[in-house]
């Protein structure tokens, strides 16, 4: 509530003009500290347009960025030499798929298969019988094609999930190379179901799961006792895996790893 209070100040006549009244000192002195407000304000909001529209180009700039195929490299060749972007958006295999590993589960058969591919990388895809359908990789075929990981990488760098299945798939299944001497791997389904991979022993190789639910989880225990655990999508904690809302916006997205 604004209350009105009333001036002491009163104003008088202009003798020059003896109809308008004449401006006490006082509001005079208002007038021109409004008039230096409105001028301050305008000035200030000049520099917040100004500031507006150099973070609209500078989002801009980003954005194309972000868009445009790399043409530089995270890491470095020699002494002060860059070496150039390897763009894995899109590989081709150039030698034949051969059999890594295969199995039975259930009524399913799978195989796990790799090949050589262009640009330094190793491609691998899933087959199984009755047919399944794999998320989306960057070669033909939805294979999914990496880089060898880098000797200092991250622990949670290291695991790749190298072959998972798509939503519309009615095989479940999730193909991932552990770091070496990963003691044992856990496995979690829609539903919260775990199913150990293995116990006490040192696993190498890709390890493959299959089951009717698809894997959203795979959890690892290293040397020493770390643990590390892979999720698909947006799942952040193993009860997430009992959330219906939560698994059908990831089943078929990205992994990620994370330590425990």
């Amino acid at each position: 509530m604004r209350i009105h209070a009333l001036s002491t100040d009163f104003a008088s006549q202009d003798p020059s003009n003896p109809s308008k009244p004449a401006l006490s000192s006082t509001t005079k002195n208002r007038y021109q500290v409004g008039d230096a407000l409105r001028d301050g304000a305008a000035t200030r909001i000049a520099i917040l347009l100004t500031l507006t529209l150099t973070m609209l180009l500078a989002i801009a700039v980003l954005a194309t960025n972000a868009d445009a195929a790399p043409t530089g490299t995270s890491g470095t060749s020699g002494v002060g030499a860059v070496a150039p972007w390897v763009d894995l958006r899109s590989v081709t295999p150039t030698g034949p798929y051969r059999l890594v590993s295969k199995g039975k589960a259930g009524s399913v058969t799978w195989r796990l298969e790799r090949a050589t591919g262009d640009k330094g990388t190793t491609c691998w895809r899933m087959v199984t019988k009755p047919k399944s359908i794999s998320a989306k990789g960057n070669a033909p075929g939805n294979a999914r094609c990496y880089q060898p990981v880098a000797d200092d990488a991250d622990i949670v760098d290291v695991p790749l999930v190298v072959a998972a299945n798509a939503e519309r798939s009615k095989v479940g299944f999730v193909a991932i190379v552990v770091p070496k001497g990963t003691r044992s791997v856990k496995v979690g389904q829609i539903g919260g179901k775990f199913t150990t991979i293995s116990g006490g022993k040192s696993l190498s190789g890709p390890i493959v799961f299959v089951g009717k639910k698809s894997p959203l989880w795979v959890d690892m225990t290293l040397p020493g006792k770390h643990r590390l655990a892979c999720q698909g999508g947006v799942l952040i904690d193993k009860y997430d895996l009992k959330d219906p809302i939560l698994t059908d916006n990831s089943v078929g997205a990205a992994w990620f790893c994370d330590e425990l």
